[in-house]
């Protein structure tokens, strides 16, 4: 069975890239081509595949360098050990900088939290806003101590 090859443009519309993105991973060495006698770009179907691996590492927050080093150091390795362990540096680094995000987004999470439960209490209020004045009133005072957010949009 003839493998299915496919030009820049049917690429781009079967993976939601541009043709200029998918001119540029080919310059980064991400993706390859085969060029016809007229000279336009040919992907295998390898490459679609490829593409949605790039696309899931970069959701993940992975760079364009980060997921060359990934494929391109597997593939240029001269002994399994050698590319484990560079494969294996890559995903140690990024578990500590997602770990971060996550710590982050998490502080942020408890911020959004405490500052919905504030303003639940400041629905019914009728009160004009004021810096000084706001999240001083009794309904906030029982949401406890006021929120990051909420102080921060006070001083402004």
């Amino acid at each position: 069975m003839e493998e299915k090859n496919y030009k820049i443009g049917e690429l781009a519309r079967l993976s939601g890239l541009t043709t200029r993105t998918l001119r540029y991973y080919e310059e980064l060495k991400l993706i390859h081509s085969e060029r016809t006698q007229g000279g336009q770009r040919v992907f295998d179907c390898r490459s679609l595949a490829r593409l949605s691996i790039i696309e899931s590492l970069k959701i993940a927050g992975f760079s364009l360098e980060e997921i060359r080093h990934i494929l391109l150091d597997w593939k240029e390795s001269t002994a399994g050990k050698e590319a484990a362990e560079k494969l294996l540096a890559i995903l140690q680094t990024k578990h500590q900088e997602v770990s971060r995000t996550v710590s982050a987004l998490n502080e942020l999470k408890q911020q959004i939290e405490s500052t919905i439960d504030m303003l639940d209490n400041c629905v019914a209020c009728r009160q004009k806003p004021e810096p000084d004045l706001c999240g001083q009133c009794e309904a906030a005072q029982e949401s406890g101590d006021p929120s990051p957010l909420i102080d921060e949009i006070r001083k402004r």
